[in-house]
């Protein structure tokens, strides 16, 4: 994913993005996310 942002894309897909990550991690994510220029498709099974 690192590498994926060094190209600077506009469109993420992210299936599950927050899968098997800590509350922290989760947290970092978000903030990393929401700092995003382009648009992003977000796939989640969590019905919650």
């Amino acid at each position: 994913m690192a590498l994926m942002m060094l190209q600077q894309p506009n469109f993420l897909v992210l299936d599950e993005p927050t899968n098997n990550l800590d509350i922290p991690s989760a947290e970092i994510l978000e903030e990393v996310l929401l700092g995003f220029a382009g648009a992003i498709l977000v796939v989640s099974h969590n019905t919650s």
